[in-house]
């Protein structure tokens, strides 16, 4: 596929997709616009980008390619630009100073657990393949 070369992480979804994913036409999703924002919302974008993404399909223009790539970076940078201005959460630089500390109690109520038996079967067996010489065999026939 030519996008994840050439334009990075801005990958478009399938266009089949886009059109299943266009719900803001559909009955259900006007109500529920009309619920939860009071107004109905203007569904001409996802249309131009449903036919861009056909264009593209069809005849292969990179000047849809490039409309469909461009609404997609104004959708992602808007939606990190208002995760950004939540005030619930703190955003952090660094991890807390005691983040990795030991957790003695959980150790020992999941020490016999499946994951713990799985990952001491992944040592020995890696102890082995370490240390051939101690259990070879040469046969010959």
């Amino acid at each position: 596929m030519i996008f994840p070369k050439i334009f990075g992480c801005y990958v478009p979804v399938r266009c089949t997709k886009m059109n299943t994913k266009n719900v803001k036409v559909r009955m259900k999703g006007r109500f529920h616009q009309y619920y939860v924002f009071g107004q109905y919302i203007d569904c001409d974008k996802w249309k131009t980008n449903y036919e861009n993404c056909l264009k593209f399909r069809h005849t292969r223009s990179l000047e849809a390619v490039e409309k469909l790539l461009e609404n997609e970076k104004a959708r992602h940078e808007d939606r990190i630009r208002k995760a950004q201005m939540n005030d619930v959460w703190e955003y952090r630089s660094s991890p807390p100073a005691d983040w990795a500390k030991p957790l003695p109690e959980w150790e020992k109520l999941h020490q016999n657990s499946v994951l713990s038996n799985i990952q001491e079967n992944k040592t020995k067996t890696a102890s082995i393949i370490d240390s051939p010489t101690q259990n070879s065999v040469c046969t010959i026939i």
